[in-house]
């Protein structure tokens, strides 16, 4: 398990996303803090921020705790600090090292990617999702009026994850055409099937023709919902709405 996790960390990574770096321990008592490797003063591991000073400790993994609990921080020094670089480093560490306070408490692992700091599953999930999910400026929309299924799949057409023959062939599916099987015109894609195509175009026409409503030639997604919109705010016949609701998006099913 721990193997997976760590794997799935490294893949997060290689796509962008570096999820140890939202990552720091918060000190309690030290003990369970490594003073060198673990990040847990500013944003990179001691021995990142001071390389000098690190060449010089003959305990590289040593805790927080036993470091502080010392007669000095450079009691494991292999040697003592010299001028130039080295006391540079020296110093700034010696600054930074005044400000810790060891307390009674455990030590744990904070996250910045919340608020309060606490790791939450939710929290990073969300993340994720915002940074590698595709997103639409549209809302979906549920019409409680037709079945879930149509909604589904009204949700799948609108964000093109329908098998139309176009994206069969992005997939890797080998095909004797990429031609519509119903018009043999254009390429088979979601705009072509719902609204390009001369069967589709016929079929609406009629259906605009028996319930009287005046058309409009229509391309994609966007003029579908410009002229639905556009036609019943001038009606303003609620009943009327509905049953075209449910006639209209039964049929596209979207």
């Amino acid at each position: 398990m721990l193997c997976s996790i760590l794997r799935e960390v490294k893949s997060l990574k290689d796509s962008g996303f570096d999820f140890s770096s939202h990552c720091k321990k918060r000190i309690g008592d030290g003990s369970c803090t490594s003073f060198w490797y673990d990040i847990w003063l500013a944003d990179a591991p001691l021995c990142v921020q001071f390389p000098r000073l690190f060449a010089l400790e003959l305990d590289k993994e040593i805790v927080v705790a036993n470091k502080m609990g010392a007669s000095s921080v450079s009691a494991s020094f292999r040697r003592d600090v010299r001028d130039g670089a080295e006391r540079q480093q020296w110093d700034d560490l010696s600054s930074i090292l005044n400000s810790v306070v060891l307390s009674s408490s455990k030590d744990r692992w904070t996250c910045d990617l919340s608020g309060d700091g606490e790791f939450k599953v939710k929290v990073i999930r969300n993340f994720i999702d915002d940074l590698f999910l595709p997103s639409s400026d549209v809302e979906t929309r549920w019409v409680k009026f037709i079945p879930i299924k149509v909604n589904i799949f009204s949700w799948r057409a609108r964000r093109d994850r329908l098998p139309t023959r176009v994206n069969l062939s992005r997939r890797g599916v080998l095909l004797d055409s990429h031609l519509c099987p119903l018009c043999n015109a254009a390429m088979e894609d979601v705009q072509h099937v719902f609204f390009r195509c001369d069967v589709a175009r016929v079929v609406l026409r009629k259906i605009c023709r028996w319930w009287d409503l005046d058309w409009q030639e229509i391309c994609s997604f966007s003029d579908w919902d410009a002229w639905y919109v556009n036609m019943f705010r001038k009606d303003g016949d609620h009943d009327l709405y509905k049953e075209c609701t449910y006639v209209l998006k039964e049929y596209f099913m979207f």
